[in-house]
């Protein structure tokens, strides 16, 4: 389910969450490696972790 879910992310949503929560990475190194500031990357992450929050809520209360 998780990984479904993170697949559905978009593309920038996906690598930042990939890179800090799965390979690791802090903000400032996987801003480094997105080329992007850790400003950014904050918001990248904020929103991924949200829309993942929502995608798993919604599958839990349908019973998927």
């Amino acid at each position: 389910r998780i990984e479904a879910a993170i697949e559905a992310l978009p593309e920038r949503q996906r690598a930042a969450i990939t890179l800090c929560a799965l390979q690791g990475h802090g903000n400032i190194e996987a801003a480094k490696i997105m080329d992007t500031t850790v400003e950014a990357m904050e918001g990248l992450l904020g929103r991924a972790r949200r829309k993942l929050k929502q995608v798993l809520k919604e599958q839990e209360a349908s019973g998927e």
